[in-house]
This record gives structure tokens, sequence and C-alpha cells, in this order.
């Protein structure tokens, strides 16, 4: 098990790397995104390590755990897709059989943050709409019941869990705690 952002920005396989040719590696959002401006730096950036790693025909698991920090990948008018997005999106086109598991809690709080979860195949070529923008156009003017059916449909076809935790046996009282002065300021 390796932390990507304690590898150095050369092969990971190789020797400066400690010459790692199997495992699990771990990298956070901001270790994905990472770039170095070093001039003996044979890669300059995380996510091309990481690809020369896994190489071009990489068919096992990528998860990408509180994946909705990818959001934003296709943001409202003006603004700029995020570098997180915009990785993420690179990491799923580059490694295409790789098998992918969007893992959060809020990963579709407004289908708008859906457009880097690309392996769903809610479009795409084949599928009902043929890019991500007709999907969003299709759901945001139908509103929150075309949302369901599509998490319905999702759930039908083995794409989507949700999970709920059990109050059963849970009890709470409310009690009002007067502020003190220092509090209040």
């Amino acid at each position: 098990v390796y932390a990507l952002n304690k590898l150095k920005y050369a092969k990971i396989s190789g020797k400066e790397n400690g010459n790692i040719k199997k495992g699990v590696i771990f990298a956070t959002y901001s270790s994905l995104i990472g770039e170095c401006r070093g001039a003996r730096a044979k890669y300059r950036s995380r996510l091309k390590q990481l690809i020369q790693w896994f190489g071009v025909d990489y068919d096992g698991v990528i998860i990408l755990d509180e994946c909705h920090r990818a959001k934003n990948l296709v943001p409202t008018t003006g603004a700029k897709p995020t570098k997180t997005g915009r990785m993420v999106l690179e990491l799923q086109k580059a490694l295409p059989n790789a098998r992918v598991v969007y893992a959060s809690a809020t990963g579709a709080t407004e289908p708008r943050n859906m457009a880097y979860m690309t392996r769903l195949g809610l479009w795409g070529q084949g599928q009902a709409f043929p890019e991500f923008i007709n999907f969003i156009n299709a759901v945001e003017r139908r509103g929150v019941g075309a949302m369901e059916i599509v998490a319905m449909d999702m759930k039908q076809r083995g794409l989507y869990l949700a999970r709920q935790l059990s109050f059963r046996g849970v009890s709470f009282t409310v009690q009002e705690v007067p502020l003190s002065d220092e509090f209040v300021k």
C-alpha cells in the first residue's frame, strides 16, 4: 500500500520509487492534481505518473471515494471547470478498461454535478443521450422527478446503491441552553 503524495515524481515502478510493480496506491484529490515544477522530475503531473504505472490496458479497480469532490466539471454559466473534475475525467478516459466505483454520500445533489460519472452509461455512444449536455438538459428541464427516475433506473441496473443507518433504539431529548454574553459576541 502506497501513498501517491509520498512518491517521487518519477516512474512508480522505477528505482527512485522502490520498483513498485503491484499494489494499492492511495491518492487524495489534491495529490491527483499535483504538478511538479522541478527540472529533474520525469513526470510533471501525478496523473500522468499514475496512468503510466497502470498502463493503457489496466482493467483493475479505481475507487473514487468522496467523488463529489470532482463536481463542477460542467459548471454553471461563466465559471470554469474544476481541475479535480478535469483530472478525474482524464483518468477515466486514459484507462478505458478500468472498473470505476463512485462513492459519495452526496454524489448527485444536482444532476449537473454528475458530469465526471462517465462510466454509469447514462450518456454517450449508444445511450439515450449522446452527450452529457443532452442528459443534463433533459433532467433539469423535468425537475426533481426526473432525477428520481434516473436514480431508480440506476438502482435497478445495479449501478446505484444507497444505504441509510437505522435509528432503531435511538432516543434523544431537546435541551435549551442559554447563551453566555461572551458566546453571543
